[in-house]
């Protein structure tokens, strides 16, 4: 791979050939353009993904910016910007490396100790084959009760549609409970 410095220096030299074709802005100095140019070759080096290819990377950035630009000028820094592909983001989670049975224990051990559990992992089919029942019960009419706080009528609905039918039996307890207390 090339270092940060590496990368400025071949789009600098990639960019200077490009605009040999333009006629550089007026008004410039030679002192402003040398600017103008580092400051273009900087942002290649910075926000152009890292790859073996990066001379071949640069070069297609160049030919969209070259089939879009419609003055005989140079075009701004932006306009090379815009064109280039989206850099990956520098900090990426690691890849999933646990077995599910660490993370069952791990979920039945945080049940049981009254801490909060991922939402999805309760809802799923997952659950029911390794949390001991009446702790999966005790948490998922948790989660229905917030739900219902937070979005009242919609609650049913919203969660049907992200957890499918496996909330149903939840909702309809909690609806007859309800019902019971009101009529006493």
């Amino acid at each position: 791979m090339m270092t940060f410095e590496e990368r400025k220096e071949t789009a600098l030299d990639l960019v200077m050939n490009f605009l040999d074709r333009f006629a550089p802005p007026r008004g410039l100095s030679e002192e402003q353009q040398a600017k103008q140019l580092a400051a273009i070759a900087d942002a290649f080096a910075r926000k152009m993904p890292e790859t073996e290819a990066f001379e071949e990377a640069v070069t297609g950035v160049l030919n969209r910016v070259a089939d879009s630009h419609q003055s005989s000028t140079w075009p701004s820094q932006g306009a090379f910007v815009l064109a280039m592909p989206a850099k990956p983001p520098a900090f990426r989670s690691a890849p999933e490396t646990y077995s599910q049975e660490a993370t069952d224990e791990a979920m039945i051990k945080a049940m049981r100790a009254n801490e909060g559990v991922d939402e999805r992992k309760l809802w799923s089919p997952d659950a029911t084959a390794s949390v001991p029942h009446e702790l999966l019960d005790k948490y998922r009419r948790s989660s229905i009760r917030s739900h219902v706080s937070a979005y009242h009528e919609d609650a049913r609905g919203k969660m049907t549609k992200k957890y499918g039918s496996v909330v149903e039996p939840y909702f309809d307890e909690l609806e007859i409970s309800s019902s019971t207390a009101a009529e006493r």
